[in-house]
């Protein structure tokens, strides 16, 4: 995720990475979380850009 330019801007890093951590944990998905998800694969999926 870092490489592929999600995790943007750095100061959100930290908040990001603990909101996804989280989601693992939580039994329902909510529609914030199937959104998150959506734009993890869409990163992912994406030939990457030029680093931020």
């Amino acid at each position: 995720l870092d490489r592929s330019g999600f995790l943007y801007p750095a100061e959100k890093r930290p908040s990001m990475v603990r909101n996804i951590r989280n989601m693992f944990h939580r039994m329902g998905a909510s529609e914030q979380d199937i959104r998150t998800w959506r734009g993890i694969v869409a990163a992912l999926a994406r030939p990457s850009k030029a680093k931020r």
